[in-house]
């Protein structure tokens, strides 16, 4: 298997955190994300969304949900994917000090949270081509 991908979220504000585990836990530094190939995208948001339900739970009884609410709605899920020369030759389980990736490719944005924690996501390029073509036929 041929490790070439990190997943990331990006927050609304512009913020991305990459996932270092199983369990999402997450840092913003490339280096320490978890490598994974570029064909586990579906099984990697579903696993997010676990986890973001969780938070919100617990958020709900701690009194800080609205506020991570407001956080994640319109954050971006993606992957960035890297060139082998750029896993450290120390640990083949991390990526170098500042490593290069390619452009984010995002896959789902989450559009709302309703109030009773349901997350609602989007495929990405959907509202993009039809922003574009909003534009266009203006």
């Amino acid at each position: 298997m041929i490790y070439n991908a990190i997943y990331f979220i990006e927050l609304n504000n512009g913020i991305k955190y990459y996932k270092t585990d199983s369990f999402w836990s997450k840092n913003p530094e490339a280096k320490y994300a978890k490598l994974h190939t570029d064909e586990d995208s579906k099984k990697f948001l579903e696993s997010y969304l676990y986890t973001l339900q969780w938070i919100l739970e617990n958020e709900k009884k701690d009194g800080g949900f609205e506020e991570y609410r407001i956080k994640n709605i319109n954050s971006l899920y993606g992957y960035q994917i890297f060139d082998p020369d750029q896993i450290d030759s120390k640990n083949n389980f991390i990526l170098k000090e500042n490593p290069v990736l390619s452009q984010p490719f995002y896959i789902s944005i989450i559009s709302d949270i309703k109030e009773d924690g349901t997350v609602i996501i989007e495929d990405y390029k959907k509202i993009i081509r039809e922003e574009k073509l909003n534009i266009i036929f203006k």
